[in-house]
């Protein structure tokens, strides 16, 4: 299979749509198709164990809800649509051209339409290809939040279902658009049930599944139960860890997805009848299956930090932790999702394997065991030297005087304007030595200031008030654009875009 046709799988929902997905859930009723009893969507009570996600006969249910009821779900979330003039306008009232498409052996044909309503594409849609218009749902939100965003951006729009936008490339032109995601990403998974040998993971035997699109987090061994659950990690091939599962809506650590725990986070949040069973909890410091811990033996050292070696492997596990010194020699005997698994006395923990080398310490000096020697008396401090500095700077006064030496009364070269950027190769106190073209000299340091780092947008992503998926959205960046970089938190960067400032996750800037 073509790597294009492998899907983005880590588009994150927002704290913000999660938020509001469950807040609705809670106060509003979710239509169900009228059927002689109460159908009830066969979800696990846990899915810790990976196997199994949803059940077949839910997955394939295509008549489970109609036009009317869709629609119906689409206003219950967004009440009120805030989309600016001139901007894509909310789910609830999108509508769009849907052509007539003929039968194939994955779905019936497509009749044609005029300004179908999204609530109309995704029924015809989900009929023809014999999908749940529920898992359509589920996927545009766990995608791009696009059932609940109350702003949606053109992008989200485009790449509505994450089909045919895999992690490591654009996504494809063919298959952008709301009309043609929704087609080509619903019978993408009609594919995957009638032609099962064509693809990775298959239902029925274990298969080797990533944590994350990074090898560095590792596989796991997951015996996938059923043809639906195989299909989920066909279209987003990451399993969920138990860090990002306990986490519930928020986020892990670097090793985490949760294209997959969102899906069954909102089909269990929006699509069970009311009073049914809650969901297994899962704590922060569950630990994981043996079998799912990849055994191994090793030796690595901590790195260049102190590190807490938890008794599980998750950070917000605070139980149990105990200090692992920089250069600590660790005996790794296991590994899960980005952690290493180590003896703790009698005990075993886990330490984050980013902190961690497999670089040993150097030696201390050996100290001397002779006698003491008199020092000789010190000699005089020496004059400044010349020490090596980072290379680029920028002219910040209106005009600043090149000179021969590094004294305001020695002979001006030339005069350089403001901004102009010049090449540092030395300091002087507070004089910095130059090059401007082919002309050297000396500048004082209080002209000068470093140049303005900029970023590029490598996808869609949220602008926060805050360093935090927890920050108010501020904007949505669009793929492409280029940020001022004006300081950093952790993994967060503060970044200008246009005229706004605020927060954005590091991982998506480049």
């Amino acid at each position: 299979m073509h790597p294009r046709a492998i899907p983005r799988a880590l588009h994150r929902v927002t704290m913000a749509a999660a938020a509001i997905a469950i807040a609705l859930s809670a106060l509003v009723a979710v239509p169900q198709a009228s059927t002689a009893a109460t159908f009830l969507p066969d979800l696990p009570g846990s899915i810790a164990d990976g196997g199994y996600l949803i059940s077949d006969a839910e997955f394939y249910r295509s008549g489970s809800l109609t036009e009317k009821q869709v629609q119906s779900f689409l206003e219950a979330r967004v009440p009120t649509c805030k989309a600016k003039a001139g901007s894509p306008t909310c789910l609830r009232s999108f509508t769009a051209d849907l052509p007539a498409k003929a039968a194939d052996s994955y779905c019936a044909a497509v009749k044609g339409m005029k300004k179908a309503k999204a609530s109309t594409i995704i029924t015809t849609i989900a009929k023809a290809c014999g999908i749940n218009p529920k898992v359509i749902l589920v996927m545009l939100q766990k995608e791009q939040g696009l059932v609940t965003s109350t702003a949606p951006s053109e992008w989200s729009y485009r790449s509505a279902l994450g089909m045919s936008c895999p992690d490591t490339a654009p996504c494809s032109a063919a298959a952008a658009g709301f009309v043609n995601q929704v087609y080509k990403g619903t019978r993408q998974l009609q594919v995957y049930k009638k032609s099962p040998g064509s693809f990775r993971y298959k239902a029925g035997q274990t298969n080797t599944i990533q944590w994350h699109p990074s090898a560095a987090c590792g596989t796991s061994q997951v015996h996938i139960k059923n043809v639906a659950t195989a299909s989920l990690y066909n279209y987003t091939p990451y399993r969920p860890s138990v860090a990002a599962i306990s986490a519930g809506w928020g986020g892990a650590d670097s090793c985490s997805t949760y294209g997959n725990r969102n899906f069954v986070n909102y089909y269990r949040s929006w699509f069970l009848p009311k009073g049914s069973p809650a969901a297994a909890p899962l704590n922060h410091c569950a630990s994981p299956a043996a079998r799912d811990i990849t055994a191994g033996s090793s030796v690595r050292y901590v790195g260049a930090d102190d590190a807490i070696a938890r008794t599980a492997p998750n950070a917000k596990c605070t139980t149990g932790g105990a200090t692992k010194v920089k250069g600590e020699k660790l005996s790794v005997i296991g590994s899960y999702a980005g952690w290493l698994r180590v003896p703790a006395g009698n005990k075993v923990a886990w330490i984050p394997a980013s902190q961690t080398t497999t670089v040993a310490p150097k030696p201390a000096p050996a100290t001397s065991t002779s006698k003491p020697t008199v020092k000789p008396a010190p000699k005089p401090a020496p004059k400044p030297t010349e020490k090596a500095l980072k290379p680029f700077a920028q002219v910040t006064a209106k005009k600043v005087a090149l000179k021969q030496g590094a004294s305001g009364s020695s002979k001006t070269v030339l005069t350089l304007a403001a901004g102009k950027k010049v090449t540092v190769s030395a300091s002087n106190g507070t004089w910095r030595k130059v090059a401007y073209g082919s002309k050297t000299g000396w500048v004082s340091a209080s002209a000068l200031k470093a140049p303005l780092v900029t970023k590029k947008v490598t996808t869609a992503l949220n602008l926060r008030s805050t360093a935090s998926t927890k920050g108010k959205k501020l904007a949505t960046m669009r793929k492409g654009a280029t940020v001022t970089v004006l300081g950093k938190s952790g993994a967060w960067v503060k970044v200008k875009y246009g005229s706004k400032t605020g927060w954005a996750h590091g991982s998506y800037l480049r």
